[in-house]
């Protein structure tokens, strides 16, 4: 199954025949057709989003995907402690800017 950001296809390509109005033309129905697809209304993690760290923070002990203020993307945890476990390092709470869950692991 492949899920589609609905409001960026509208953003980018909702005035595309602006001439025939929003509601006629292609993208009319496209996004009728959009409309009437089941929608997630609330989604705790989104697979392949940078989440701010200022937005929210991860649940404590689960492994995250970390983005860092230098640059650096690392494989890292949340502890109670406020801090961020690369392994045995720990890291500022402030060095990480973003992170996102891991990826579900390959099926055989």
């Amino acid at each position: 199954m492949r899920l589609i950001d609905a409001d960026a296809f509208s953003e980018q390509y909702g005035n595309y025949y602006a001439e025939e109005g929003p509601e006629e033309g292609f993208i009319g129905t496209v996004g009728e057709l959009i409309a009437k697809q089941p929608t997630i209304e609330s989604e705790p993690v989104r697979h392949g989003r940078w989440i701010p760290c200022s937005e929210r923070l991860p649940e404590t002990d689960t492994t995250v995907i970390c983005y860092m203020r230098s640059g650096q993307i690392l494989v890292m945890e949340l502890s109670d402690d406020d801090g961020w476990y690369c392994g045995i390092t720990r890291y500022n709470p402030r060095a990480v800017t973003h992170w996102m869950p891991l990826p579900e692991p390959p099926k055989e």
